[in-house]
């Protein structure tokens, strides 16, 4: 384990560079690891994201933003973890519930090489298997993976809190111990 694994994985800067992250891919997912270089927790994360970094390149582009330089997503984004994981789809944020929640963001360290590289491998074949909701120019939801042991429940809550704010059509698929919750605007 290197406490320095964080200078080997790409850094973006700016707010600027954030966005333009986030908005110029198109067919792989960009995942951001907000943190700080420094943090224990993040050195645990790096060092996961690092090792797989070359297996998923063709799957997602892996980004760090240190809060400490680019401070403008934290509010907005509710970015108060020492280190969180959010993933991104088309310049849509993908929507996550690991077992903690529905949540835009993975905010615990998986310390697991091959735990996270199912995990970024699984949701960027969901997200690209459906058409997802047409971007409108902001960043929504694209999709929800679900993992738990009540999986037919969460999806259940989750499809009735999306009909709370729009009509959606919901997909249920199990894979491979996920279930994958897809949605498209109607």
């Amino acid at each position: 384990f290197s406490p320095t694994m964080s200078h080997l994985l790409p850094e973006l800067t700016s707010a600027w560079a954030v966005d333009q992250a986030i908005m110029s891919e198109e067919e792989r997912l960009v995942i951001l690891r907000f943190g700080h270089k420094w943090d224990p927790t993040c050195m645990v994360v790096d060092q996961v994201i690092y090792s797989i970094a070359n297996e998923v390149a063709h799957l997602a582009k892996i980004f760090l933003v240190d809060l400490s330089e680019v401070p403008d997503f934290k509010q907005n984004w509710e970015l108060y973890d020492p280190c969180t994981l959010m993933f991104f789809y088309q310049n849509k944020m993908v929507m996550l519930d690991l077992g903690v929640g529905v949540s835009n963001k993975l905010n615990f360290a998986v310390e697991d090489r091959e735990e996270m590289a199912s995990i970024v491998r699984d949701v960027h074949d969901e997200v690209k298997r459906a058409p997802l909701i047409k971007s409108t120019g902001f960043v929504g939801t694209t999709a929800f993976v679900l993992k738990g042991r009540s999986r037919v429940r969460q999806a259940a809550v989750v499809a009735a809190a999306a009909a709370a704010v729009m009509v959606m059509v919901m997909v249920v698929v199990m894979r491979g111990g996920w279930v994958v919750v897809r949605s498209e605007e109607r």
